[in-house]
């Protein structure tokens, strides 16, 4: 079995070389894949370094992550389509690992592998360890509704014939959700392979950790407000984590109305109890790492909650306002 490595690339000079390495340096053949990188508009040198690697170049005007990756799918010459992030570093048996599925079962469209990270700070972890809380989600299910694009693999023709991802999110935040969900709804099946793993590089600061989490919350609203059966459940989101996003306004809300009455003191308290206890599956995996930071994971999970509602709250209103704007056009 065949495949193409497909890899999306903007402004990505100072980690295509690892990415493109680590991708020609895998276990099987070399003549059993390709390596597909899709500049999507880069003016930095991206294209300059990647000409120094045996891969095929496409290069385009900028048109976000989703469209560069169509434009790889539909350049492919593989039977199985393979994603990665050119920020990522691919283990060197990732190719092998992910095509079994496809081998061992001809049901299987689509397969998810996961990430690990060779980063060493404490936010960098933080975000590794609230990855893998999800794979402990993922892996107990025989078949998943989520594919992540930064380890992804599926079947050419079923890919193709399913349109691709949806080019209306023009950042890497919702399209690979979005056509996961639309292969569920068509009756496909896909797995969850841990094995299948590459490094990625979390952000390193609170700001950025920040605003992914704002931007993965903005782009959700577009997603729910797509498919809102699934903003009940999903194979990939914890229960707890939503819990933690509802809990963000009914503290500050509580703590609000304590000024009139102590007895919402005593709800925030609650509030506050209960956020904790939903947080011990993540105290637990961290601690497994490092226990001189558990007294920075709670008010984490806090932050990170609130970026989400924040970026979910302007999301929201950004699809009505857009929703309107559309009424208006055909009226």
């Amino acid at each position: 079995m065949k495949c193409s490595i497909i890899i999306p690339a903007y402004n990505s000079g100072s980690t295509i070389s690892s990415c493109l390495a680590s991708a020609l340096n895998q276990s099987v053949s070399k003549k059993d894949y390709e390596v597909i990188l899709v500049d999507d508009g880069s003016i930095d040198n991206t294209t300059g370094i990647a000409e120094d690697y045996s891969v095929k170049i496409i290069k385009q005007s900028n048109q976000g992550p989703a469209a560069a990756r169509n434009t790889g799918a539909h350049e492919a010459k593989g039977d199985v389509l393979v994603f990665t992030d050119s920020d990522c570093e691919i283990d060197n048996k990732f190719i092998e690992t992910i095509l079994t599925p496809f081998e061992q079962n001809q049901q299987i469209v689509g397969v998810q592998g996961s990430y690990r990270t060779k980063q060493e700070q404490f936010v960098a972890r933080f975000a590794q360890v609230e990855i893998e809380t999800r794979y402990k989600k993922m892996a107990k299910n025989q078949s998943i509704d989520f594919i992540g694009t930064y380890a992804a693999a599926y079947e050419r023709e079923v890919f193709r014939n399913c349109g691709g991802f949806d080019t209306c999110f023009p950042q890497a935040s919702g399209e690979d959700a979005d056509f996961s969900y639309k292969l569920q709804k068509e009756g496909y099946k896909m797995i969850f392979k841990r094995g299948a793993f590459v490094y990625h590089r979390h952000p390193s600061t609170l700001r950025k950790y920040l605003r992914s989490k704002f931007y993965r919350g903005f782009w959700r609203a577009k997603l729910y407000r797509k498919h809102p059966q699934k903003t009940v459940n999903d194979s990939y989101t914890p229960q707890s984590l939503k819990f933690q996003v509802l809990s963000v306004p009914l503290f500050i809300l509580s703590l609000a109305l304590s000024f009139f009455h102590l007895a919402w003191l005593l709800i925030a308290m609650c509030i506050v109890l209960l956020f904790v206890l939903s947080s011990l599956p993540f105290f637990r995996l961290f601690n497994e790492r490092d226990y001189s930071k558990a007294l920075f994971i709670s008010p984490m999970l806090f932050l990170r909650a609130a970026a989400l509602l924040l970026g979910l709250m302007f999301g929201g209103l950004n699809e009505l306002l857009h929703s309107k704007t559309k009424h208006e056009v055909r009226t």
